[in-house]
């Protein structure tokens, strides 16, 4: 799993989860995500485990598992020899709830992989004073991903009351109204969002309860991957455990729909 960023026309930078939500990835177990050559992913968009990306397409949509995925060039359908050009407003936003939505599940899947550094693998590597160094940074590294990307969407919350006026000015109702409903939304989920959330303890006890277990079997090597692959993940109650932990984790920071 890895994350590809860029910017929009409106010079806002987004986000791409590329390979499957962290509940599944920890495991190792998951089918590979392959993205061809040349390929732009245009975010924020997720592409699933298994997904195969075709060379040189242009990626505008999310991937769910398990498809071989390619998107046509935009064209003028009038005149494929004419170019597309449509009048584009920069302060005027379209539909972007679904933009937020998978950011938020990108920013709860940053928590999820938090937690399990700082509950698994710290523990794992408890007596390896430079393994223990690497995760620490790696652990710094995702906490500044978080707070890159609630800056990004506090960028966008910002840009919405002069996007709404414009869109007034439209008579584009869909538009103003789930607009108005992320500003409604936005400070209470943006509290949630910058606060540190570990799962229910009963939940992060059994998890760890089976880790120690399993550590206790098998003989301290150092390759945590292998651990995962011969001793956790194997053993249905330890992963069945993990990953409705770190689901519930992810989820935590799910920003709410449309009402009704």
């Amino acid at each position: 799993t890895t994350t590809h960023f860029n910017y929009t026309p409106r010079l806002d930078k987004v986000a791409s989860w590329i390979g499957p939500w962290v509940e599944l990835a920890v495991w190792y177990h998951s089918r590979p995500t392959f993205v061809g050559g040349q390929t732009q992913v245009v975010g924020p968009v997720h592409i699933d485990e298994g997904a195969v990306v075709a060379a040189g397409s242009a990626v505008r949509h999310s991937v769910p598992k398990n498809v071989l995925y390619f998107e046509p060039p935009l064209i003028n359908r009038n005149d494929p020899k004419e170019p597309v050009m449509i009048p584009f407003d920069p302060e005027c936003y379209g539909s972007v709830l679904p933009d937020i939505q998978l950011t938020a599940l990108m920013i709860g899947g940053y928590y999820g992989l938090k937690a399990w550094y700082e509950h698994v693998r710290l523990l794992h590597d408890r007596g390896d004073t430079l393994q223990l160094s690497i995760y620490e940074s790696a652990i710094g590294q995702i906490q500044a991903n978080i707070k890159e990307r609630l800056k990004r969407l506090e960028a966008i919350a910002g840009k919405l009351d002069v996007s709404i006026g414009k869109n007034e000015a439209l008579g584009k109702k869909g538009y103003i109204d789930e607009q108005k409903h992320i500003l409604a939304s936005f400070p209470s989920w943006l509290g949630v969002a910058k606060s540190d959330y570990y799962g229910l303890d009963n939940q992060i006890q059994k998890v760890v309860q089976g880790v120690y277990q399993v550590l206790d079997q098998n003989p301290y090597t150092g390759n945590f991957v292998e651990l995962v692959k011969k001793g956790l993940e194997p053993n249905p109650e330890i992963k069945g455990d993990g990953t409705a932990w770190l689901k519930s984790i992810r989820e935590h920071y799910a920003f709410p729909g449309m009402p009704g």
